[in-house]
């Protein structure tokens, strides 16, 4: 299989990154850590996640990945670049390896993805530390047409 390596996943990681702080921003009208000021300087406005509304953002996250892994083979930003997330055979994963494989997210986050990263590259098939449990692999989608 076409092994996808750190540069491609960062690529990934940064789009989704997008994704999910607009994703924030919901999140924190509902649990009200909103603010907006206005002044003679002019307005400003912001909101700040933190306790519960942190909570149910990281839940959304959980939901976002697994959601989209399990039922479309790869997240928007893996799928924008052309990467999915897929089995031993090459097929599409089951939604508790994608539970599993991102409730490892948070290990592999330490230091911005540092430790992923080196999990990745010390890995023949280019995987991280929650790709290795759950038994998943990320490949280059446009490579995979023959399995």
């Amino acid at each position: 299989m076409p092994y996808a390596g750190v540069g491609h996943r960062f690529a990934a990681v940064f789009l989704d990154s997008i994704v999910l702080f607009f994703a924030a921003i919901p999140v924190a009208f509902v649990t009200g850590d909103t603010w907006s000021e206005s002044d003679v300087g002019g307005k400003s406005a912001g909101f700040d996640l933190s306790g519960k509304g942190f909570l149910l953002w990281l839940l959304v996250c959980l939901a976002y990945y697994v959601f989209m892994e399990a039922g479309w083979g790869g997240s928007l930003g893996k799928l924008a670049v052309g990467l999915r997330v897929v089995d031993e055979h090459g097929r599409p994963i089951t939604v508790g390896q994608a539970m599993t494989r991102n409730l490892f997210r948070v290990v592999d986050f330490i230091v911005f993805y540092f430790l992923a990263a080196l999990s990745v590259w010390s890995s023949p098939q280019r995987q991280r530390l929650g790709d290795r449990v759950a038994g998943t692999y990320v490949v280059r989608a446009h490579e995979t047409a023959a399995f």
